[in-house]
C-alpha cells in the first residue's frame, strides 16, 4: 500500500486505524512511503501498489482521480491544530485563541487570513478531541 508519510495523520495514521478496524493488521501489508499525493496515486495506477492512502482533498487534485475507486473514508479528524507550550504566557495564548475563534468563514475580513491556506475557520477543542488520533497512532505503531 502506498502512503505519503509515516507521520501523516490524513494519509497514513487514520488509514492504518481503518485497516485495523477492518481486521487487517499492519503486519499484513507492506507500506511504501512516497512523500506526496501524486506519487501515491501513480503507485496504484501503475501497479506498484495494490491500494493507497491519501487525503480526500489531495485525491481531488490528482489528474487521474476519476480512475480510482474510494473504498473507505474516515470520520472527521482534527486538522491543523494550533497549540502552545507550557512556557507560553497564558494571557497571550488566550488572546491568540480568541482572535482565531473570531475569524468567521465567508467574512470579507477573514478571507485574507484563512483563504490562502484554504482554512474555513477554527473551533475550540479539548484533549478528548484527539483520542481518535492517538488510537490511529497506536494502530500504525507510532505510540
Amino acid at each position: 500500500m502506498a502512503f505519503m508519510d509515516p507521520g501523516s495523520a490524513g494519509a497514513y495514521l487514520v488509514q492504518m486505524l481503518m485497516l485495523k478496524e477492518a481486521g487487517v493488521s499492519k503486519a499484513e501489508i507492506t507500506p511504501v512511503f512516497v512523500k506526496k499525493p501524486g506519487p501515491v496515486a501513480d503507485a496504484v495506477l501503475f501497479g506498484k501498489a495494490d491500494a493507497g492512502g491519501i487525503r480526500e482533498d489531495d485525491l481531488e487534485k490528482v489528474p487521474n482521480s476519476a480512475e480510482f475507486r474510494v473504498i473507505g473514508a474516515s470520520a472527521w479528524i482534527p486538522n491543523f491544530p494550533l497549540f502552545t507550550t507550557k512556557k507560553t504566557d497564558k494571557a497571550v495564548a488566550a488572546k491568540v485563541r480568541d482572535a482565531l475563534l473570531k475569524l468567521k468563514p465567508g467574512a470579507a475580513k477573514t478571507f485574507p487570513v484563512l483563504g490562502p491556506a484554504k482554512i474555513e475557520g477554527f473551533v475550540p477543542t479539548t484533549d478528548k478531541d484527539f483520542d481518535l488520533m492517538r488510537e490511529a497512532a497506536r494502530a500504525a505503531g507510532a505510540l
